[in-house]
């Protein structure tokens, strides 16, 4: 039979009208339950740290993969750990960005005793990372590495050297909320806990 020919008749048009019936609740249910999940749903967002990510991580509103907290720890780590007289003070405005303000006098004072190091002596450092470490249940990232301190005047002294950064993620950026830096291999984490 013909469709057009069956719509244009009284049988017709009662078919049509009861598959209306059953396709708009259901659309209706389908439509209310996409709104729902719209609204109550925490979206993950994929994003692009500034050094390269040997693979994908998704990062949440509050919290993010390990791949990305390395990311950023590394980054951090090559930020304060190549420093010179000229970009101190660059240096430091830029890292404010990251700094939340509970931990900013902690991570500001550790960033100004380095950068004051650098200026009396008059010296460059370099820092070639080496090994990165993420303790999770803390949120650090430790980068050690070599770092190279140049002097205007004097030896070049290569020591072991690591870094150490509390990062956590507020809003999808992510937030250093506590730095130490010091000479040699990562302290034992219940040592560290102690001092």
């Amino acid at each position: 039979m013909d469709l057009k020919a069956l719509l244009k008749t009284w049988a017709g048009t009662r078919a049509e009208n009861q598959l209306a019936r059953w396709t708009l609740p259901g659309l209706s249910v389908a439509t209310a339950l996409l709104a729902g999940h719209a609204l109550t749903h925490e979206p993950t967002v994929v994003l692009e740290p500034p050094t390269p990510l040997e693979e994908r991580t998704a990062v949440s509103r509050t919290d993010a993969g390990e791949p990305y907290m390395l990311s950023w720890g590394l980054y951090f780590a090559q930020l304060l750990g190549n420093i010179h007289r000229g970009n101190a003070d660059t240096l430091m405005s830029f890292l404010d960005l990251y700094i939340t303000a509970q931990s900013a006098p902690v991570v500001r004072d550790s960033i100004a005793d380095q950068i004051a190091r650098i200026r009396d002596e008059e010296a460059t450092v370099s820092f070639s990372p080496e090994n990165l470490t993420y303790f999770e249940d803390e949120g650090v990232v430790a980068v050690t590495g070599t770092q190279t301190l140049t002097p205007k005047r004097g030896e070049v002294k290569r020591m072991d050297w690591t870094y150490e950064f509390e990062i956590g993620i507020e809003r999808y950026k992510p937030q250093l909320l506590d730095l130490d830096s010091y000479q040699g291999p990562i302290k034992e984490r219940n040592q560290e806990r102690d001092q």
